[in-house]
């Protein structure tokens, strides 16, 4: 994987702009496979994984996964900063909506409790 948290370095200036304040601080690194070119934002406390730019698929990873859905909200609030929820909304924007369809696409209950959080205002 290359790590593309410098500035200018990104295939995908829109993540670079989405999550700009956090990759300044050191909060987020947003990496590159070498091989597949996916794209993954790495904060403390979950992964984004895209594949695709705009991304076709995407899923949202957290080090502590419930395994009942009516506890997904939860996890969501404790991991997922309003910062965070706002550049993921800046993503979705910056995408026409396609980063809310690819988490939809996964199928993953936790990527589509992410995806619901970026349809409302």
């Amino acid at each position: 994987m290359t790590s593309l948290d410098r500035p200018g370095s990104m295939p995908s200036g829109e993540l670079e702009a989405a999550f700009a304040d956090q990759l300044e601080r050191g909060a987020v690194d947003i990496v590159q496979d070498d091989d597949t070119g996916d794209l993954e934002v790495h904060a403390d406390g979950w992964t984004l994984a895209l594949q695709g730019t705009p991304p076709a698929v995407a899923f949202l990873a957290i080090d502590d996964e419930p395994a009942e859905e009516p506890e997904l909200d939860s996890a969501l609030d404790e991991v997922v900063s309003d910062e965070d929820l706002g550049a993921f909304r800046r993503l979705d924007a910056d995408f026409n909506g396609a980063l809310r369809a690819a988490l939809e696409a996964s199928g993953d209950p936790l990527s589509i409790a992410l995806a619901s959080r970026l349809a409302l205002p």
